[in-house]
């Protein structure tokens, strides 16, 4: 089972921005797709695994 999807970009405003287009994409397969700059990657990981 997958807890999730992230999409690493450079911006936060970026990160911000995809987060609305990203929520539908994860309804559709299941699971979340998340946007993140790579300064925090490690917790988002945690938030998903945490989610499950």
């Amino acid at each position: 089972m997958c807890a999730g999807n992230i999409v690493i970009v450079k911006s936060p405003a970026v990160a911000l921005s995809l987060r609305v287009a990203l929520a539908p994409l994860g309804k559709a397969f299941g699971y979340p797709v998340r946007a993140a700059v790579e300064d925090s990657i490690e917790s988002e990981i945690n938030n998903l695994l945490e989610a499950r």
